[in-house]
């Protein structure tokens, strides 16, 4: 009796044990953000050859697995599902995607997002609407969304002093010298620190910010769409830009914790190399205009941040002229994958 019941706590034990390890693991694999892209970059593969309920059931398996989803896949993963026909998981999509920032004035800029409101579910979606957007307003840290408005606001400063017309070519040199000073003072100082202990403050941790907390742009145009919405990336550019000795480099590690978007990551170490190192080659060949090393090694580091393989990346900027084609022919209905 003894030994029997010997062996059933042995037994017991393992059990738990294994059971302990599979709970840890499903864990640490659903903060590994590297798999994440690397899913999305397949839904989007299907995408591209019409394969719209595949990159749907992606889309579906990928969103249960992870605690953060960035509002542009919920875009393209909606966009997909109402192609497919698929409006149940087009409005499953939605309510998780608001929760994480989507807004629903996207839905009345876009011509597939608008037909949502003619299903039956739009009313009860409607309803949900204010519950769910509150979910999103507070996870922000507000107080670190403030310290990034205040760094872009004062970088926008500068650089409208520089780039607005017609230029003062006399005070040109001096200003442009005030906006390097301004803008790596304020990111080394007071931003950098906060990266160093909470990640990269993207989409994830500060949300997207309002246009209303934000400088105006006297030259540019603002996107329509805020989904891909990120002040700290456009600071960063500019910083890398001024081509320091001693420059912060974002580590690669915040792709993986899901505070930065792999293609920003990719984007910015080709500045880094371009304008910093000199070396004038994109070690990930994000840049149209880039050298390429050789394909193989870009597309390894490709891979290892969750990118798309260069072949991939060129059917996707063909089918960009081809969309282009159709928009003046006056065809609205494409799915946006936002890698331009």
């Amino acid at each position: 009796m003894f030994l029997i019941c010997t062996l059933f706590l042995n037994s017991l034990k393992y059990s738990v044990l294994f059971v302990f390890c599979v709970i840890c693991f499903n864990v640490i694999a659903n903060t590994n953000y590297i798999t994440y892209h690397k899913q999305i970059v397949r839904a989007e593969s299907c995408i591209l050859d019409s394969n719209y309920v595949c990159a749907v059931n992606i889309y579906k398996a990928t969103f249960l697995k992870y605690d953060y989803i960035f509002p542009q896949h919920v875009y393209t993963a909606v966009q997909t599902a109402i192609v497919a026909n698929m409006y149940n998981c087009a409005f499953a999509f939605l309510e998780k995607g608001v929760k994480f920032g989507f807004s629903k004035t996207e839905i009345y800029k876009d011509s597939l997002l608008i037909k949502l409101t003619e299903k039956h579910y739009w009313n009860t979606f409607a309803s949900k609407y204010d519950s769910l957007r509150n979910i999103y307003l507070k996870s922000i840290d507000y107080n670190l969304q403030s310290q990034v408005v205040k760094l872009y606001n004062n970088d926008l400063r500068h650089r409208n002093k520089c780039e607005e017309y017609p230029r003062n070519l006399f005070l040109l040199p001096i200003n442009i010298i005030k906006w390097k000073k301004s803008t790596t003072s304020d990111l080394e100082q007071n931003i950098v620190p906060l990266i160093d202990e909470y990640g990269y403050l993207g989409q994830r941790i500060i949300g997207i910010v309002p246009d209303s907390l934000c400088a105006k742009y006297t030259v540019y145009k603002k996107f329509l769409s805020t989904v891909t919405n990120d002040r700290l990336r456009s600071v960063f550019t500019h910083y890398y830009s001024f081509r320091h000795k001693n420059y912060y480099i974002i580590p690669k590690q915040e792709v993986e914790r899901g505070n930065i978007l792999p293609r920003t990551f990719a984007m910015l170490n080709s500045y880094i190399s371009h304008w910093v190192d000199k070396k004038y080659i994109d070690p990930y060949k994000q840049s149209v205009s880039a050298n390429v090393i050789d394909t193989a090694t870009i597309n390894k580091n490709r891979l290892e941040i969750g990118l798309e393989s260069l072949q991939e990346l060129t059917k996707k900027r063909k089918r960009v002229k081809v969309i282009f084609d159709e928009l003046n022919k006056g065809n609205y209905y494409h799915i946006r994958l936002w890698y331009y």
